[in-house]
């Protein structure tokens, strides 16, 4: 269904008017006084694509100001590099070489580029990151103290193992005490934490790394977040930001006379997840055929909405920002609250398997010592 909207979308040259590589054309309706870039990252009241029309700023700046926006020090040297090219005088396409973009996204960078609207595209992008940087940090600043708490409980955990074993056990073998169900399967786990700690070691931190590079890669960030999607919580977390990543990518594109079903097919490839990819290009069939997305889960039929109205691009795009600001909002706070969910179930886990611990290795010395008075 993509390749198809996508080709159809060649057929449809030149709605975007191109200027300074492709940025900027038309004419919007924008309050300068509104127009603003914070540095946490949070939602702006007009794209970046309509900052260049109302200003004057060049694609340059445009992409020199998103790396103010928080970015990681990866993204902001590919941003930087690609407001260089730029200003030596190169297209967007060579701008976006240096960009870590999915196979997806350089696809539809690639059709855009026939359409003129690629640098639309571009400056979307440029937010989008500053929009999954803000998010980042959020969650990193939630899930900082839950980290370094269940690290410090697993480590005391597994040390009260070990003393276990080294402790106890030779008491137990030595007086010939029967062990209850408990006590030997604290022991099991025990030996098996001495037998194999090193390989239990060497497989936490190479799932890190591997983490760590997934991270650092379009495909595995891709492939991390198909994984954590069905996952509570957290996969609500990354569903409503790929969400909020296509509504964004919708607006503005919109927003400089893109074909509603063009810009959901561009929406859907920038998005990030495919159940979100998938809902933009039945968005995009039903505007093509004028039908109305009854299919449309959930929330996600708030997008369509707007293209229904039969206004002009200028209030359809602002309609869906206040969409994609809903999105913003319940991400960001289900992120700022997920320390505290997690908080107490990590101590009732923790707390549960030390005291289960505890109850194991008292159970026979209770036994041993009515055994021996």
């Amino acid at each position: 269904m993509g390749s198809r909207a996508l080709t159809q979308g060649k057929s449809q040259k030149a709605k975007v008017k191109s200027a300074q590589a492709g940025l900027g054309g038309g004419t919007v309706a924008v309050n300068l006084d509104e127009i603003e870039l914070r540095p946490d990252g949070d939602l702006l009241p007009v794209g970046l694509s309509a900052l260049v029309i109302a200003t004057g700023r060049s694609p340059a700046e445009v992409l020199r100001q998103a790396t103010e926006l928080g970015l990681s020090p990866r993204m902001t040297r590919a941003l930087l590099t690609a407001a260089e090219v730029v200003e030596k005088g190169g297209t967007v396409a060579e701008a976006v070489v240096g960009l870590p973009l999915h196979p997806e996204e350089r696809t539809a960078f690639g059709v855009a580029a026939e359409m003129g609207c690629d640098g639309v595209l571009l400056a979307s992008y440029a937010r989008l990151a500053g929009l999954t940087a803000n998010l980042r940090r959020r969650l990193q600043r939630g899930l900082a103290y839950v980290g370094g708490t269940s690290g410090m409980g697993l480590a005391v955990f597994v040390a009260f193992l070990l003393m276990s074993r080294q402790q106890f056990k030779p008491i137990f073998e030595g007086f010939g005490v029967e062990l209850p169900g408990l006590t030997t399967g604290v022991l099991s786990l025990a030996d098996l934490v001495w037998a194999w700690g090193v390989v239990l070691v060497v497989g936490l931190v190479a799932g890190l790394v591997g983490w760590w590079l997934a991270m650092r890669s379009p495909v595995g960030l891709r492939v991390l977040r198909e994984l954590i999607r069905p996952w509570p919580v957290v996969g609500e977390i990354v569903v409503d930001h790929a969400r909020l990543r296509a509504i964004v990518v919708l607006a503005d594109l919109v927003e400089q006379g893109v074909g509603g079903h063009e810009a959901a097919v561009f929406a859907g490839h920038l998005s990030g997840l495919t159940k979100v990819r998938k809902s933009m290009e039945v968005l995009a069939r039903c505007l093509m055929e004028g039908e109305k997305p009854e299919v449309l889960e959930g929330d996600l039929a708030l997008v369509a909405l707007p293209f229904y109205s039969s206004r002009p691009p200028a209030e359809i795009a602002r309609d869906l920002r206040q969409v994609a600001e809903l999105y913003q909002v319940r991400s960001v706070e289900i992120a700022a609250g997920l320390g505290s969910v997690l908080e107490p179930v990590l101590v009732l886990v923790l707390g549960w398997s030390i005291g289960m611990t505890v109850l194991a290795m008292f159970m026979p010395l209770v036994k041993l010592l009515n055994d021996l008075s």
